[in-house]
């Protein structure tokens, strides 16, 4: 990150590195796990590290019509010359690390970019799901595989998925390549209206490109794609909210146990839920599951006390099985009036700064500056 002048740029950190720091966290956000083993099991491949960069300074591969083409119910098919492209490209390419910002290495750098990689699909002896997983990509995103459009993405500031199974064949390389625009921004406290294309968006600092982690996610073609963990604190309770996809053609009967462990390192068992299901075939089903919780153990800043979630998803074919686990903490989050209550804690201003150091072990303070109800 190129630092900007004052005595403490030194110290300073990009956005990226602010948001990565968050989710580290932990109190404030649950994270997922992903682990897998033996045949068929889940495979998670980073894609971050070097790829290649191409600034497309005179608008050449510009894209026109980005919002209506976002907005479209059937986005039309989009076939792209690539090998002649990236050849066009590759003379003034650079080297560019993902995730990154454009700013910290090219501040004030707008417009139209051109990322690209080699993927190679692991081999598997089961039929398999291949997905994209962009964490977070400003302000647009179109993806190519070997030259044809997969996915197409606004926003700048959430994950987004491309699903690839339908042309990714097992042990063969294939090429990704990601077009992204920047339409630019400002300085707090200097803000002036920022347009794409005819639409007012967002305010925002100027930051473009790949900008969170990149992910290739290799399962079987049902699995669990999300697992959200709403806290109950008054009833003891944590539903787990799953959502199971079937890529298949067939319907699928599946059993659904969950389980949930205080302190995972222990490994206590707290609670578990059990439920029979049914996804049609290439449908997606969210299926809520509630687990008592005894001990309940609420989460507090002095205290950080974290449950472990695993969710496993069976049927009566081996070839169909995943494994989901996800860390969360037991704690209530409300407005009442004109203040903020994290549990019974009413936090000065910058507590919850002060909770998230601790439990990313940045700083350590004494919780009690956090003001009690």
């Amino acid at each position: 990150m190129k630092a900007r002048g004052g005595p403490d740029s030194s110290l300073r950190i990009s956005r990226r590195e602010f948001i990565q720091g968050a989710v580290a966290a932990g109190p404030i956000m649950s994270s997922a796990l992903r682990a897998g083993s033996g045949p068929g099991a889940t495979q998670l491949v980073s894609l971050d590290g070097t790829w290649k960069l191409y600034f497309d300074r005179q608008g050449r591969w510009a894209k026109k019509d980005w919002i209506a083409d976002f907005l479209s119910r059937d986005p039309r098919p989009v076939q792209i010359p690539w090998s002649q492209m990236r050849a066009e490209m590759e003379g003034d390419a650079i080297e560019f690390r993902v995730p990154a910002t454009w700013e910290e290495y090219r501040p004030d750098t707008t417009g139209d970019g051109w990322y690209w990689r080699e993927v190679v699909i692991p081999k598997a002896e089961f039929p398999r799901s291949v997905r994209l997983v962009f964490n977070a990509v400003r302000w647009g995103a179109e993806v190519f595989w070997d030259g044809r459009r997969v996915g197409l993405y606004l926003g700048g500031f959430t994950p987004f998925t491309v699903n690839v199974s339908s042309v990714a064949e097992p042990g063969t390389h294939h090429e990704l390549a990601v077009h992204v625009v920047n339409p630019g921004g400002g300085f707090a406290g200097d803000w002036e209206k920022l347009f794409f294309e005819n639409i007012q968006i967002p305010q925002s600092h100027n930051f473009g490109g790949i900008w969170q982690p990149v992910e290739m996610i290799v399962t079987r073609p049902v699995f669990i794609e999300d697992v959200f963990v709403e806290p109950r604190t008054t009833e003891n309770v944590a539903v787990a909210h799953v959502t199971i996809r079937n890529y298949t053609p067939q319907t699928q009967k599946l059993s659904l146990h969950a389980r949930a462990l205080l302190n995972p390192s222990a490994a206590r068992l707290a609670g578990t839920s059990r439920e029979e299901v049914q996804v049609g075939r290439s449908q997606k089903l969210i299926v809520s599951m509630p687990l008592k919780l005894d001990p309940l153990v609420l989460w507090e800043p002095a205290n950080p006390a974290r449950y472990r979630l695993e969710v496993n998803l069976r049927s009566s074919s081996p070839a169909i099985q995943d494994d989901h686990a996800v860390t969360f903490g037991m704690r209530a989050f409300t407005v009442e009036g004109r203040f903020f209550f994290l549990m019974a804690w009413r936090p000065f201003p910058g507590c919850l700064r002060m909770a998230l150091k601790l439990s990313a072990n940045l700083v350590t303070e004494d919780s009690q500056t956090c003001r009690h109800r």
